[in-house]
Parts: structure tokens; sequence; C-alpha cells
């Protein structure tokens, strides 16, 4: 079985590490050919910071295009697809990439909405024809029980399969990096997203800022890209350090307290299943996929709305109850839960 597995780029994100980790797992059993085909132009730097971490066994391949959605990218995903032949079509970009072979050629089609199904749409005469191939075309997945429900709510259909996302599961380091030196006289939290409006940047840095002003002893340290707005007002802050974007994020977990997201909406963040690989208790808005993971207590802490005072709270709490969630109880968890492994079969037996 020729299986294409389809994504604008290899940036550091969380669908680019899931397609990453899912080709590597698939290709495993060796008896199906994997192609790991990206729409971005792959000579660029930033279009390929994971290509690294994929398989030898996974073929990779390029179209070359500019960082858009166009006319000229999705003729060639079209005229790509046409001379491969793929057995299954598995697309983890807008949908509108694969509207012409829709149409035109035949084989499987997989759709997986890697964010809140509304959150997905990119333009609003989406919706209606994207009803029509859910409904004739391309099977639906989306990634939690909340985007579920979201999903069936916006398109009015009860079709698509829910599989959870996966993470080959990180290992622990033993020396800090360089940039990251421990504070052994607080607590060190971690926010690994890269600086968008979904991921709500200014309310990590409010809250963290109220904690800075009150007097708590802590560090925190943000991994990902665009903070370039952010640089300037934090360069010479000694408790919030922002070190850019970083392929290898175990290093960083590995020496943290607690993993911080203050996201608006998610699909289900593969930064957070990454944290609990390691034990590494999670600090969350209640955002889409999060609320599946996260309980309350139990494995984490959750906020109870999006607002600062929320969230607030749970910091506190969280260090108020520091050393009570167990880590081997969260890795525990991940591997009976979230390994990539989990996620592959179910994807596989999808494809099949």
């Amino acid at each position: 079985m020729k299986i294409v597995e389809l994504i604008y780029s290899l940036s550091i994100g969380g669908a680019e590490r899931l397609v990453v980790d899912l080709c590597n797992e698939l290709a495993k059993n060796g008896t199906d050919e994997i192609v790991l085909l990206t729409v971005c132009d792959s000579r660029l730097p930033e279009n390929v910071k994971l290509l690294p971490c994929l398989s030898k066994t996974v073929r990779f391949e390029s179209l070359h295009q500019p960082n858009n959605i166009s006319v000229k990218s999705i003729l060639a995903v079209y005229t790509f697809l046409k001379k491969e032949k793929p057995d299954v079509i598995h697309c983890h970009s807008n949908i509108i990439l694969i509207y012409i072979p829709l149409l035109l050629l035949k084989c499987k089609y997989k759709h997986t909405l890697h964010s809140t199904p509304d959150a997905c749409l990119r333009y609003k005469w989406q919706k209606g024809v994207n009803r029509y191939l859910y409904k004739n075309k391309v099977q639906p997945v989306t990634i939690s029980k909340e985007c579920s429900t979201i999903y069936r709510r916006l398109y009015g259909l009860e079709n698509d399969t829910v599989i959870t996302n996966g993470r080959t599961p990180l290992t622990r380091t033993t020396e800090a990096p360089a940039d990251m030196p421990k504070n052994t006289n607080g607590y060190t939290f971690i926010h690994i997203a890269n600086c968008t409006p979904a991921k709500n940047q200014e309310r990590l840095f409010r809250v963290f800022g109220r904690l800075q002003e009150e007097g708590v002893a802590f560090d925190l340290f943000c991994l990902g890209m665009y903070y370039e707005k952010y640089q300037a007002r934090f360069t010479n802050n000694k408790q919030i350090h922002i070190l850019g974007a970083k392929s290898d994020v175990a290093p960083y977990l590995s020496f943290s307290d607690f993993f911080v997201l203050t996201s608006d909406y998610e699909g289900m963040p593969i930064s957070l299943l990454e944290a609990i690989s390691l034990g590494v208790v999670p600090i969350s808005t209640p955002a889409g996929g999060v609320t599946d993971i996260i309980r309350d207590g139990a494995n984490g802490y959750l906020s109870e709305g999006f607002d600062n005072n929320s969230l607030y709270a749970k910091l506190k709490q969280a260090i108020h109850e520091h050393g009570r969630i167990s880590r081997k109880a969260l890795i525990d968890e991940f591997n009976e839960r979230y390994s990539i492994k989990i996620c592959a079969n179910r994807y596989n037996k999808l494809y099949r």
C-alpha cells in the first residue's frame, strides 16, 4: 500500500511533529510505502526544521511552493498525486489542497483536523464545500472529544473518527541546556508554543508578571517562534526567558517543574503530550482537547475559565501543591494512552 501524508511544511509545530512521528511509526512495518509530501519550499531552512527527525525509510518529497495556498500549489498537489497513484491520501493541512484530487482521482481520502474544526475554515465559503466532501468523499478525523463535538455541531454530521494525537516518548536528559540555568530557589515553568493569537501569550506574560510582582521565586522559559514583539520587553528580565524555537525540547522539559499553556483554542497539543511523557505537571486553560487530557487536581491543573484570574489561581495552587502529582503516574498515563504506537495503529486501521 502506498500512503501519502500531506502537510504544508516541516517547520516546528504540533501537526508537523505528529506527521513526522506518524510516518516513522507507519514505516516500521516495512510493508507499506510511506511518502511525506510537503507543499512549501524545502530549500528554505525554516520549512525543514523537523526533517532530520524523519526516518530514512520514509520517502520525503517537496513541491517547492510559496508559503501560502494558491491555485498553483493546489495544481501542484494534484499533479504529484496523479503521477504517484497512492492508495491513501492523508491530508494534515487545509482540505482545499486536495479539492482537485477529490474530484478527479480515485483512492482513499483522510483529513485530520489538527485544531478545532471552526478554526480550520480558512474561508467562509468552505463550510458548504467541506460538508459535501466530508459526507461523500473524504473521511474526517478529529483529534479529541471536544473537537468531535464542534465538528458535529458545525457540519451537522456524525461521521468523524476520533483519533487522539500521539507522540514518540521523549528521553530525559541529565544535563540542563546552557541557555536554561536551573533556579534552585524557585519553580521552573516551561511554555512550548509558537507565538500566535490562538496561544495567547499576552495572557501568559500578564499572569507571570503578577507572580513576579508578588515576589514569587520562579523561572519561566518560552520555546517557540515569532516572539519578536516580546524580545525587547524581556531582554533583561531575570525570571522570564524567551529562548526561541528548539527542535529538541526534551532537555528543557527534563529540568522543568510545570508546563504551562494559555491558549484560547486547541486541538490536542503535542507539546502537552511531550510534557507528560517526561512527567512534567501541566497547567492550562480549558482549551479544546486539553480538557480530554488534564483532569484538574489529578494529573494537572485546569483553570475554570480563560480569564487571567482563573489561570493565576491555578498557578498558585500548583505551586502550593508542588510534588503532590506523581511524575511516574504521568509517564505511565502517557504510555497507556498517548504513545505514537497507539495513534499509528488507529490510523493504520482507518487506512485499511
